[in-house]
């Protein structure tokens, strides 16, 4: 199938790189691709490598950072000599990290540093490189689960239409050549596999190894090349946070360890807000947080975040997800009665907003999302939904105008349906996501089981949270 092409700026660009991988399902509107925008590089077997830029979901709030990102992203150059590309040898996912060598003790010696030190690992980078970045690809074996390689880019744009708190780093889509990948990357990983790598890993890279040999025999091929074979696809990021043995995460992707997490105790309180943190808190150290001294503010923003990851899975349904959540520290005070927040570089805060005395609080980060509208136990993540007590009164009036919208087959139904590569089944599974994430929400509103209470800001000042009015039906 040939890249299929959509207006944009005036000329005629590549949109979503390959109908194989994303499944257009029809032709997005001059509108919703005003912003759709591709880079192209070559590379030295002259295959034309694409990122593109998405268009963007109508009424998201979206960051002049995140433009920035996404331009970043598509500049680099994997042939320039800028960037050194590397097997990521730990978790259960072959990516393959983009390390930045400018200003390094390997500038200019991308080919030494990929075969010095990429295998090596990550902790074999320190000091040697400014940031790294991940092609994230969809590669299935018996033992790793279910990819699809738009999953980031779907949870990247659905947080950004839910305006979540939770942080979502942009991603954009990307090409490479299939040879130079084999060569540069995923033999390397395929030879790193050594018995001491977790067994997925191993797994995984030798299945993308050997499907880059001879794509005829994998059984996903439409789902990581280009339709002619000659080029691989994933989703390109820049990851932000670090793990952490927080109150959060990571706690494993298991079901009953989540039910354990602070957050989820409180958000499953009856209580009104300010009792159920006094409570949650109260109950001293947990087994899902062992010796942590959580604030009432803390525990509120986890919660608030945690509203953020339970709906966007609960639509986008990946297979696993506690362990997947990583942080990253901010100072956070009230100035002029609102909450303020800046990212923490060092154990003192900054001189200029030490007056107000900031609190250091870790955020949640989704860096690493392993399967977009492919994972199961569907029914466990509509039985989150049902369980939560308190809730952001915005995030639900999105979701109800989410699922209007879908039901009626309206603007925003047509925009993803144009703009995120989804196929018709997984369309049609994301429609199903939404519908029931809706009624489950709604039903509980009705009942009366529900409050929307959950402000941190009011706790950060002190203040009691009222709980706002809501109409259960309607957005």
């Amino acid at each position: 199938m040939n890249l299929p092409t959509t207006p944009a700026r005036g000329r005629r660009l590549p949109a979503l790189l390959a109908a194989a991988l994303i499944g257009l399902a029809g032709a997005a509107t001059a509108a919703d691709t005003e912003r759709v925008q591709s880079v192209t590089h070559v590379s030295p077997g002259a295959l034309p490598e694409r990122c593109v830029m998405l268009a963007r979901m109508p009424d998201g709030r979206y960051r002049d950072a995140d433009d920035d990102t996404e331009r970043t992203l598509c500049a680099i150059d994997f042939y320039a000599g800028t960037h050194a590309l590397c097997p990521q040898l730990s978790g259960s996912r072959p990516d393959t990290l983009v390390y930045d060598l400018v200003g390094g003790p390997y500038a200019s010696r991308m080919a030494d540093f990929e075969r010095e030190v990429c295998p090596r690992g990550a902790t074999a980078v320190f000091g040697l490189v400014r940031d790294a970045s991940a092609l994230q690809m969809a590669v299935q074996t018996r033992e790793t689960p279910a990819a699809a390689a738009n999953a980031a880019v779907l949870y990247y744009h659905f947080a950004r239409y839910f305006e979540t708190e939770l942080r979502v780093p942009p991603a954009v889509l990307r090409s490479m050549d299939r040879a130079q990948h084999l060569q540069r990357v995923a033999r390397r990983g395929e030879a790193a596999a050594e018995p001491s790598l977790p067994q997925a890993l191993r797994a995984s890279w030798a299945a993308l190894a050997g499907a880059e040999r001879d794509p005829s025999r994998y059984a996903q091929a439409d789902e990581l090349f280009s339709a002619d074979r000659q080029q691989v696809y994933g989703a390109l990021l820049r990851p932000e946070g670090r793990r952490s043995r927080s109150g959060f995460g990571p706690l494993g992707p298991n079901h009953a360890e989540f039910q354990k997490s602070l957050p989820f105790v409180a958000l499953t309180s009856d209580q009104p807000l300010a009792q159920a943190l006094r409570q949650t808190l109260g109950s001293g150290p947990t087994e899902a947080a062992p010796a942590l001294d959580v604030s009432e503010l803390q525990l509120a923003l986890w919660m608030r975040e945690m509203v953020d990851i339970t709906l966007l899975d609960a639509l986008l349904g990946p297979q696993g997800r506690v362990g997947e959540v990583d942080r990253l520290e901010h100072w956070a005070w009230v100035e002029r009665g609102l909450l303020l927040q800046r990212r923490a570089t060092g154990p003192q805060p900054p001189e200029d907003i030490a007056k107000f005395a900031p609190r250091l609080v870790a955020r949640s980060v989704l860096d690493n999302v392993e399967a977009g509208l492919r994972g199961g136990a569907a029914s466990q993540r509509q039985d989150v939904l049902e369980r939560l007590r308190h809730y952001d009164v915005q995030t639900y009036r999105r979701l109800l105008e989410l699922a209007a919208e879908f039901d009626q087959r309206g603007a925003l139904y047509r925009h993803v349906r144009a703009s995120y590569g989804l196929g018709a089944a997984d369309l049609d599974r994301l429609a199903g996501n939404i519908r029931q994430a809706a009624a489950t929400l709604r039903a509980s509103c009705r009942a009366g089981r529900l409050r929307f209470d959950l402000d941190p800001e009011a706790v950060a000042r002190g203040d009691t949270s009222e709980e706002a009015k809501v109409d259960c039906g309607n957005p």
